[in-house]
């Protein structure tokens, strides 16, 4: 028998209303809200959300679901309480914009580095090349004319990918989507604790709007969605739950598969630039010896002075154009190894695979007990502060042209 795939998310649900925009009732020691200077930002923020929303609903189904049956497996969605299913709802949708606006960002700054590399080479090939074989007056020479295109190029690029704001969504869906994480397993616990009030306390301005909508939406479901407190047995149940898909499959995810993978990364980009230089530098050396060579014939009167040639010999100029791009290509590794930062990844998620790895060492089998509640609830703290790093760390690498 076939399995009953869940139910889309449901538009309505996931979006913001207008009455998002008027929510004042911040708790009273939260100085951050409201903001004047930075409501018309927010409210353009949330009318973009809500049309990413949309966009994603009808055009993104698959990996919507995708990312829903990875927080929550298909076959035990069901027997979620109806505030838990709204905030996966938002969740699946939020992660599969945040992975979208995520693979965007990382193109365009690949296709920036793509477009310096390449000006770069054609501008040794003009310097070094075509006035080897191209007299004065050829249109082979006219080639020079692609250094500019491809800047501009890389300009438009970047414009476009400025304009359509992909690393701000990136980033902003990104924390939407943790808090969201934390505030579904608090929600199943019936941990009364909200996100918001221990989430991005140190950033202002417009990235309130991601507080301001989880507490929007949280109060939202605890008015329109009657939910009798759980009982033991489904508390046990949840809990068992939330061990396995947020405590160990994180500790999975970030000691098995993500740590890992950015260590290797930064080894692989700093090895292979590393690489290039020095391999540059052999040829640097080979340059200079065949320079060597030529000086000690010219002295010893192995060759007349009239023999000795004017330009540089052919095979000499590819090794210098070689030179240049090997520096070019090392200086493109580094630049992208820095702005990904990966070494700065291998360090934090290995301290957050730490944060599970401890707490679900430190959790008992059978009912929540309050120990339990209480671990729960220091290790969503613990996380939203290290998803508040994380965000601070990449707003500090904005996507930018590769220019001086």
């Amino acid at each position: 028998m076939s399995r009953v795939q869940a139910p889309s998310p449901d538009l309505q649900r996931c979006q913001l209303d207008p009455d998002y925009l008027t929510d004042k009732s911040a708790p009273a020691d939260d100085h951050s809200e409201p903001k004047s200077p930075a409501e018309p930002r927010i409210a353009a923020i949330a009318s973009e959300f809500n049309d990413d929303v949309a966009c994603a609903l009808q055009n993104m189904a698959t990996a919507v679901r995708h990312s829903r049956i990875g927080l929550i497996p298909e076959h035990e969605e069901a027997a979620l309480p109806a505030r838990a299913r709204a905030i996966l709802d938002r969740f699946a949708v939020a992660d599969a914009l945040a992975l979208y606006y995520r693979d965007r960002t990382q193109y365009t700054f690949v296709g920036l580095l793509v477009a310096a590399f390449f000006a770069m080479l054609v501008f040794e090939l003009f310097a070094h090349v075509v006035p080897e074989f191209f007299p004065p007056g050829a249109p082979q020479r006219l080639v020079i004319w692609l250094y500019p295109v491809f800047w501009v190029a890389a300009w438009f690029l970047w414009f476009h990918a400025h304009r359509r704001k992909y690393q701000r969504k990136f980033h902003d869906y990104r924390a939407l989507t943790e808090g969201l994480r934390v505030q579904l397993f608090w929600n199943l616990l019936g941990l009364p604790e909200a996100v918001e009030d221990y989430y991005l306390r140190k950033q202002q301005g417009e990235l309130d709007w991601i507080r301001r909508a989880l507490r929007w939406w949280r109060r939202r479901d605890e008015k329109a969605i009657e939910e009798p407190p759980a009982s033991a047995g489904q508390l046990t149940a949840h809990k068992a739950l939330v061990r396995r898909c947020w405590v160990q499959d994180q500790f999975h995810y970030f000691a098995e598969v993500a740590r890992p993978r950015e260590e290797r990364n930064a080894l692989r980009y700093k090895r292979c630039g590393a690489l290039l230089f020095w391999a540059s530098m052999l040829l640097a050396l080979g340059i200079g010896a065949w320079e060597l060579f030529d000086v000690l014939q010219a002295s010893g009167g192995a060759a007349a002075p009239s023999d000795v040639h004017a330009s540089l010999p052919q095979g000499e100029i590819a090794v210098i154009i070689g030179i240049s791009m090997l520096l070019v290509g090392a200086a493109v590794l580094v630049a992208y190894g820095e702005k990904m930062a990966f070494s700065e990844h291998t360090r934090h998620y290995g301290a957050t695979s730490l944060l599970f790895r401890q707490a679900d060492s430190a959790l008992t089998d059978g009912p929540l007990t309050p120990a339990d509640a209480d671990l729960f609830r220091n290790l969503g703290r613990e996380v939203l502060q290290e998803n508040g790093d994380w965000l601070l760390l990449h707003r500090d690498r904005p996507l930018e042209m590769i220019v001086p």
